[in-house]
């Protein structure tokens, strides 16, 4: 497959394990789900309704900060619910950090989508377990260069 393109799904009798679809796993669709209930409950059914857009979209892109959009709106229904005082303090502050965490999560992620949007052959295409390899990386990549070192040691 081209760089830039993907696989949505293979539908019939053929198996197509890196297809969109075939990645979603019943945690996925949990956490996308909560988030949008909690998005719901704390802030009203519009934001609801952009965050399972959102987290259909990125959850399974690689560094997408699903988990961390949950502890945000987890923290903010704490700061919310939490009665003056101490507590709200806490709530507050565990608001600001995991905020923080929010952003230095979302810059990288965003740098990188918009480079593969820009340059699509820059993706990394894995190659699956045709080659049997890891990252992209073949298995006999190793052994070659393992083989070359030997042979030149002599």
């Amino acid at each position: 497959m081209a760089p830039g393109y993907r696989l949505l799904a293979a539908v019939g009798p053929d198996s197509a394990p890196d297809a969109w679809l075939e990645r979603w796993r019943l945690l996925d669709i949990f956490v996308v789900l909560l988030t949008a209930t909690v998005a719901w409950r704390t802030l009203g059914a519009r934001p609801a309704v952009i965050a399972v857009i959102a987290g259909v979209l990125t959850y399974q892109e690689i560094g997408a900060p699903a988990w961390l959009w949950l502890a945000v709106l987890v923290a903010l229904a704490l700061q919310r619910a939490a009665p003056e005082g101490r507590v709200r303090t806490w709530a507050t502050g565990a608001r600001v950090l995991v905020l923080v965490l929010l952003l230095l999560a979302l810059v990288p992620f965003a740098l990188r989508q918009v480079r593969l949007a820009v340059y699509p052959q820059l993706e990394a295409i894995p190659t699956g377990s045709l080659s049997g390899g890891i990252a992209g990386v073949p298995l006999a990549a190793p052994r070659i260069q393992a083989h070359i070192v030997a042979g030149a040691a002599r």
